[in-house]
């Protein structure tokens, strides 16, 4: 059996959850579960639980702080190098990964986290979607911010 990074599974399910109807949800998943060989005690319903529940637990701004806690561990920056106004390469792409994240795992407007930033609500747009354009092309971004993901 491959050893994957804690939270991966959590990652991968809700992954599945984005990509297919939720009917089909359940099949879909025992079948991704069981082709990757996870012992079925991963499986178990509490899966989903923790998923549904997860969002629930915590506000949106606990959920901003914890996306800027994990992408800034991962980066090695702290919060005053990625708000920094810069286009220096490793800081721009933290600050697409928390533009992405928080667009993502929270119910903020372009415009809320454009002035965390200090930027356009336009510019968060563009961020977005230049994420999504790396992603189809980039394997191992897509995989970083899946872990990513599972970390918030």
């Amino acid at each position: 059996m491959t050893m994957h990074p804690q939270g991966f599974l959590l990652s991968e399910i809700r992954r599945l959850q984005r990509t297919y109807p939720s009917d089909r949800l359940p099949n879909i998943i025992a079948e991704y579960v069981e082709e990757r060989y996870y012992p079925r005690v991963l499986c178990a319903p509490e899966i989903k639980a923790i998923i549904d529940k997860e969002d629930n637990t915590m506000s949106d701004q606990q959920k901003w702080d914890k996306i800027v806690t994990v992408v800034g561990t991962h980066c090695q920056m702290t919060w005053e190098a990625m708000s920094r106004r810069t286009r220096k390469r490793e800081l721009v792409a933290a600050r697409r990964l928390i533009i992405f994240l928080a667009l993502l795992r929270t119910d903020f407007s372009t415009l809320t986290i454009g002035e965390k930033f200090g930027m356009d609500h336009s510019t968060i747009i563009h961020a977005r979607d230049q994420m999504y354009i790396r992603m189809d092309a980039d394997e191992d971004l897509r995989e970083r911010i899946e872990f990513l993901n599972s970390q918030i």
